[in-house]
């Protein structure tokens, strides 16, 4: 839910004690595309990473990063956080849309 979504990160901003402004895309589309076009005005975009799959190879990981590089090029700073849950990338990131 995005309402929930939102609150958690009004949360821990206040928490941070940092100045930042919250924006929850649902995704409609292709997400780089969407995150590309809402975040054109941002000074720094945050975006999850999973990590490697518990028998992913080397290569198989650097693949998915190169991919990921590609698709962010054209963006503004982008900071890539390694996720600590388990969290459906492919499902945040697929390219069909929903």
């Amino acid at each position: 839910d995005p309402d929930d979504a939102e609150q958690v990160l009004r949360e821990f901003i206040e928490r941070q004690r940092i100045e930042a402004s919250i924006e929850v895309e649902v995704k409609q589309g292709p997400v780089y595309e969407m995150i590309r076009d809402t975040s054109q005005g941002a000074s720094l975009v945050l975006m999850g990473m999973p990590p490697p799959e518990d028998e992913e190879s080397l290569a198989s990981y650097s693949g998915r990063y190169e991919r990921l590089m590609k698709h962010t090029e054209d963006m503004p700073p982008t900071a890539f956080v390694l996720t600590a849950e388990k969290i459906d990338f492919l499902r945040i990131f697929s390219t069909e849309q929903p």
